[in-house]
């Protein structure tokens, strides 16, 4: 395959390790929509990765602690994942991540602590998932723009941290339960968009 590739599995497909260990120079790997139950440690050898999309795989259960290991990665989607319920610690490691799309991935309640260590990340969609809270160390994602919250009905605050958000122009928070905005919330100076 030529240089800078991008691979994307058929839905009805399994993941074909052999393709995946013979393909170290991969950009972006699309396996959205396939019938993946476990991601393969080979995938850890694409130092090149910098798209990961897995949304629509319903069989797909747990993302490896090993995801860490792509240091380039800027784009994980796993939206539709109805089998997912967390996110690895070692998350934190992605120092280059932009997008990260957890949207309904209803069984997703927390965020690890690290999260607040993705320094590029710019766009977090979490709409439709059972989130209780939101650390407080999402406060330091200061390049973040989009936090979508939407229909995350289990949601009842936000951390006083939000307001940490420097470059958030679009919250949407509509469909939960936050009885009260953190008046912190007024520091949010680029705001643009909030319902």
């Amino acid at each position: 395959l030529p240089s800078g590739v991008v691979w994307c599995a058929p839905p009805t497909w399994d993941l074909p390790h052999c393709c995946i260990d013979d393909e170290r120079h991969l950009k972006k790997l699309d396996l959205s929509r396939s019938r993946i139950q476990e991601l393969p440690v080979s995938i850890s050898l694409q130092k090149n990765l910098r798209v990961l999309n897995f949304d629509d795989c319903q069989l797909l259960a747990k993302v490896p602690g090993w995801i860490a290991d792509l240091c380039l990665l800027e784009e994980l989607s796993l939206s539709n994942c109805p089998l997912i319920t967390e996110l690895p610690r070692t998350i934190g490691s992605l120092t280059k991540l932009r997008h990260l799309n957890l949207s309904h991935c209803n069984r997703v309640q927390v965020l690890p602590d690290r999260i607040g260590d993705l320094k590029s990340l710019t766009e977090l969609l979490l709409q439709e998932t059972s989130l209780v809270e939101l650390p407080e160390s999402v406060g330091r994602l200061t390049k973040l723009k989009i936090l979508h919250l939407g229909s995350c009905r289990r949601l009842k605050r936000l951390p006083f941290s939000i307001g940490d958000l420097e470059n958030l122009t679009e919250l949407l928070l509509d469909g939960t339960n936050i009885g009260e905005l953190p008046s912190s919330i007024a520091s949010l100076r680029k705001l643009e968009l909030m319902s």
